[in-house]
């Protein structure tokens, strides 16, 4: 009996402490599940997260860039688009597989960022753990994503879902072990299966909690700790391994662009990119000096909105249709440059895509300028030398037919050839002078030069050609203006060249007046003035140039070669200074010489002085 009721009450002891020790092994094996699923769940998003961020725009490279990560991610990679269509998959081919838009941990995505779902598969037969984000949270920790929807960022992207699935028996692996462990530790004893139960779940719980962690500065780009060596040490490596994969992705990225924007800030073109519908996407600091555009106001702008240059759009259509097209073209106001364009479409993968164009503008406003000086150069001395050329040769067949029978016609005509040969000496003299100039072959002997002298020396050389044509000649110099340091020889070659063409063009009872001025900024001022007929304004923007007459018929029966006044700029550039020309037809042209105090250094080079012009009489 005693025996009997000492079984009941051993019975009954080994019942209640089995069904103890069985309660608490199946209550500790479901929290260290839900546990362990809650520590798999946060590293499928974790590593949701850093596939959304690597994630190509193109669509076209989704299937490729799935099957890159096939070999570093052990789970089933899904992208989902935003209305349900699977676009990639790691296991199957999505021309297999339903649309997913009602999928739970879809669902729950769309509603708060992140969805997760334990359920049988109905592609792939087993019951697997799924983990879903939306993927413009991806930059968002779990936290946040729980709290509601964030707004989405303004970009495009194919990808609206990324979704990683793991088998439920490979993540509850863990808990068969231990439940193996509870079983034999019910042979040994309850006190050791509660102990090696507490033992496990905060083990499980500490490695669950380092894969977060581990998991949450992969998603950073920073590495992990180390790997511990025991059953979670391949997933550690993964995360390393992703976390070192993307902060290179990253760095090589933000060095190749630094390169792009350095290469693309170095050019002496412009550089303008646009897309299809004619937005543009860059433009560098050339091209917006070309179409005076201010920095970065070209953002979220079309080309048509920047220049209404018909001629580029024209340029942009050919290229569409031709795939590449050029031309030259100038901008229009207020820019008026010159501008060879090249333009080429920017194509995606396929042939037939087209992304948008590439403009490139190169400014040949220059190049036009020289060319036509060029053009004109040769035209003039071409006829600057036919003329008396012709005249020579037709005194010449006079004498030889029969002028030398006649003494007085002979005369006349050889003086008539005198005039001209001395016409042409002195063209190829001034020809000479400029051509020193330009090769900076000429050698100035600066020394304080009196100015009154200077103009009494000039006006005796002129005094004679003055009086036959009617002009006075006046000198109005202050008398404490300051000695010029300049070649005094130069300076006189200056003040014939102005004072001769000012009585020139000077009707008989007019006045040329020479006087001079000490400028605010310190610049000292010769100041050639007529009464003259005066220059439109049209033609005051070329006066310096070789050979250029206002009036070329009455010019060249002046006697001039139209290379007077480009000697005197160029003489002028060359004591560092610069003219300023005004004029007003019907009364007269003034010509001022600036010139730096103290005989400053200065550059016989064509584009290294000014000469600015005036509408108006000075």
């Amino acid at each position: 009996m005693a025996h009997a009721f000492g079984g009941r009450i051993a019975a009954l002891t080994l019942a209640v402490v089995a069904l103890t020790v069985a309660a608490i092994a199946a209550g500790a094996a479901l929290l260290l599940t839900d546990t362990l699923h809650d520590a798999v769940a946060r590293r499928l998003e974790a590593e949701a997260r850093l596939v959304a961020a690597a994630l190509p725009r193109d669509p076209g490279e989704l299937r490729s860039f799935v099957r890159t990560l096939v070999g570093r991610l052990d789970e089933r990679i899904t992208l989902v688009a935003a209305d349900g269509r699977v676009l990639a998959d790691s296991q199957l081919d999505v021309g297999l597989l339903d649309n997913h838009a009602d999928r739970p941990e879809i669902v729950e995505a769309r509603v708060r960022g992140v969805g997760v779902a334990r359920r049988r598969s109905a592609s792939v037969g087993r019951p697997l753990l799924y983990v879903a984000i939306r993927v413009d949270d991806a930059p968002a920790p779990r936290a946040a994503a729980a709290a509601g929807p964030s707004p989405s960022p303004a970009r495009e992207r194919p990808v609206a879902y990324v979704r990683l699935a793991l088998p439920l028996d490979r993540a509850e692996a863990p808990i068969d072990r231990l439940r193996l462990a509870l079983g034999l530790g019910l042979v040994a004893g309850g006190a050791a299966a509660v102990g090696a139960a507490a033992l496990a779940s905060r083990w499980l719980r500490r490695r669950a909690e380092g894969l977060a962690v581990a998991a949450e500065l992969a998603s950073r780009g920073r590495p992990p700790a180390a790997p511990r060596g025991d059953e979670l040490e391949p997933v550690e490596r993964a995360l390393a391994d992703a976390a070192a994969d993307l902060s290179a992705y990253v760095s090589a990225l933000a060095e190749q662009r630094r390169r792009v924007e350095a290469i693309i800030g170095s050019m002496d073109e412009g550089l303008i990119v646009v897309t299809a519908g004619g937005e543009v996407l860059l433009m560098n600091a050339v091209a917006e000096r070309m179409l005076d555009v201010r920095p970065e106001a070209w953002r979220g702008r079309t080309l048509l909105e920047l220049t209404r240059a018909p001629e580029l759009h024209a340029l942009l259509a050919r290229a569409g249709a031709e795939r590449r097209a050029s031309g030259e073209m100038r901008l229009p106001p207020p820019q008026e440059v010159d501008v060879a364009v090249s333009v080429a479409p920017l194509r995606g993968e396929a042939p037939a895509e087209a992304l948008g164009h590439v403009v490139v503008l190169r400014d040949v406003t220059r190049l036009k300028r020289l060319e036509r000086t060029r053009t004109d150069f040769v035209a003039n001395v071409s006829h600057e030398l036919k003329t008396p050329l012709a005249a020579i040769r037709a005194a010449l067949e006079t004498l030889h037919d029969w002028a030398l029978e006649d003494p007085a016609g002979a005369r006349r005509w050889v003086a008539m050839s005198l005039a001209h040969a001395e016409r042409l000496q002195r063209l190829i003299d001034d020809l000479l002078v400029l051509s020193d100039l330009e090769l900076r072959q000429v050698r100035l002997v600066k020394r304080p030069v009196d100015l009154s002298g200077a103009v009494d020396e000039t006006f005796g050389l002129l005094a004679a050609r003055a009086a036959e044509r009617g002009v006075a000649l006046v000198k109005a110099l202050p008398p404490d203006f300051p000695p010029l340091v300049v070649d005094r020889n130069r300076l006189i070659q200056i003040l014939v060249n102005l004072v001769d063409n000012a009585v020139k063009f000077t009707r008989p009872g007019g006045t040329v007046t020479v006087s001079a001025e000490t400028r605010p900024d310190g610049m000292q001022a010769v100041v050639v003035a007529d009464t003259g007929v005066g220059v439109p304004r049209a033609d005051l923007p070329r006066l310096g140039e070789r050979f250029y007459r206002v009036e070329k018929g009455r010019s060249r029966d002046a006697g001039g070669t139209g290379l007077g006044l480009a000697i005197v700029k160029h003489l002028v550039q060359a004591h560092g200074g610069r003219l300023e020309i005004s004029s007003e037809v019907g009364r007269g042209t003034t010509v001022r010489v600036l010139l730096p105090p103290g005989g400053a250094e200065g550059a016989p080079e064509c584009d290294r002085g000014q000469m600015s012009v005036s509408k108006g009489r000075a």
